[in-house]
């Protein structure tokens, strides 16, 4: 579920000479005739490519991923692309794109890119100027790029011939297998929410029982939602790992904030515009940004550094809580209930010290993953101050649901035997829907404690 895919093979032929040589010149002819046209600026893009092999299955997918974001960049700055051309030689792969934007507001943006994506060290983008003259990183006050290996200037390690073939191949690998587990981030996430609503009975949730006291929402729109929200948690991460090189803090959920918009509304149009993950997409989102820079630093966090991460990233929240005419502000400002503002603000406290002790011993007591995980959901009905109960049923309500949620765990018989636990979570979930009560906030801390419970064991890493 975490674990990146494979690599593709490194391995290739060597390029001769002649084709290495032959790639060079033409790409400064492609290079010339473009200027010739007029062109602004010019981006070249290439791949690091050290040694004998210039084309590869690994190469390859390197230079498309590149292709990929370079393109994507320039469409979401609204630079136009006057003219293209892609060289595909056997001495190397190149792409030239002949920008309507100036050289000098060009290369900055570049340079960002390279510095804030994961495979960024290893590509190679020149940007020249109208006049033929490329621009340096010095131009602009920062230093030379530095080495794969060792972090000095990575021209004085190539001359000098500083770090044999294979050191430089590691390097290269150690950066596209951190890509690789951060981009997998939003399909585990993704499989974690569809996990979460196909668990059944869940007590005020919609499950593969029924709807439960949600008659506009089915269990196939729920995975349908989760799906289309892949792709935006995997880009949540990829955001958050542009941070790798700087603490946690709120310049992080700024940078993510409009990616979630987005995930919002792909949401909408995936469920005909019925609100099915807001709360889990917050959460997701943000542990998604957390542990993509962690990942990017070549780190394998626990739980209790992700959830400080998280407190961190989160700090501004707290002057956003109870402002404004939402219900979740009027809940804050009448019961101090946090939502889901509250739970981020604690690093999701209530996973910590409800939920993952629970799916343990109940995991520990019997070995059975579902069951572990509908007791870890009886667990957090009980202790959840969730803002979704009180918003259908107010205040009195959320004590009556963790009053029923505490006579069941009373019980002996819910913790050891998987039946009994899900005969009373049936009646539990008739209890909610006969007074309309939805417990979405415990739905999403739940799928959160889904999802970590398997990075955990899959990583090897303890909380």
């Amino acid at each position: 579920m975490y674990s990146a895919p494979d690599f593709p093979p490194l391995i290739g032929s060597e390029a001769p000479l002649e084709s290495v040589l032959a790639a060079r010149d033409l790409r400064y002819a492609a290079q010339q005739a473009l200027l010739a046209g007029g062109a602004a600026s010019l981006v070249s893009f290439s791949v690091l490519a050290p040694g004998g092999v210039k084309r590869s299955p690994f190469l390859d997918e390197i230079f498309q991923t590149g292709r990929a974001c370079l393109k994507q960049m320039l469409t979401e700055r609204h630079i136009a692309i006057n003219a293209e051309q892609h060289l595909d030689l056997k001495g190397g792969e190149s792409l030239l794109l002949a920008a309507d934007c100036a050289a000098d507001a060009l290369k900055p943006l570049v340079m960002e890119l390279e510095h804030r994506h994961p495979l960024g060290r290893l590509w190679d983008i020149d940007i020249i100027g109208g006049d033929g003259k490329p621009l340096s990183r010095s131009g602009f006050g920062l230093p030379p790029r530095a080495c794969l290996c060792c972090g000095e200037p990575a021209k004085a390690c190539a001359r000098s011939r500083r770090h044999s073939l294979d050191e430089l191949q590691t390097a290269m690998r150690g950066h596209y297998r951190r890509y690789r587990e951060i981009v997998a981030l939003g399909g585990s996430m993704s499989a974690a929410l569809c996990a979460e609503a196909e668990l059944t009975p869940k007590p005020g949730l919609v499950d593969a029982d029924n709807q439960g006291p949600h008659p506009d929402m089915t269990l196939p729109m729920f995975r349908a939602s989760a799906h289309a929200l892949a792709p935006f948690l995997t880009r949540c991460a990829l955001t958050g790992s542009g941070f790798a090189q700087q603490p946690p803090d709120e310049a992080m959920l700024a940078a993510v904030r409009p990616v979630g918009l987005q995930a919002e509304q792909a949401m909408l149009n995936a469920t005909g515009g019925v609100n099915t993950h807001k709360g889990a997409l917050f959460a997701f989102g943000i542990l998604a940004a957390v542990l993509g820079r962690r990942i990017a630093r070549g780190e394998r966090p626990g739980w209790a550094a992700l959830s400080g991460d998280i407190q961190a990233v989160c700090a501004g929240l707290r002057q956003e809580q109870g402002q404004g005419d939402t219900a979740g502000a009027r809940f804050y400002r009448e019961y101090g209930l946090g939502g889901a503002r509250g739970e981020a603000l604690s690093g999701f406290a209530t996973v910590t010290d409800v939920a993952l002790p629970a799916y343990r011993q109940a995991f520990a007591a019997t070995g059975n993953r579902d069951h572990a995980l509908r007791y870890a959901l009886l667990k957090l009905l009980a202790h959840n101050r969730d803002t979704n109960v009180v918003k259908r049923g107010g205040i009195e309500a959320l004590g009556l649901l963790q009053a029923k949620a505490h006579e069941i765990l009373a019980d002996a018989q819910v913790f050891r035997r998987p039946q009994a636990l899900c005969a009373a979570l049936k009646r539990f979930d008739g209890w909610c829907t006969a007074r309309n009560l939805s417990t979405g906030g415990s739905a999403d801390l739940l799928a959160l404690t889904i999802w970590l419970t398997l990075y955990l064991n899959e990583t090897g890493v303890t909380s």
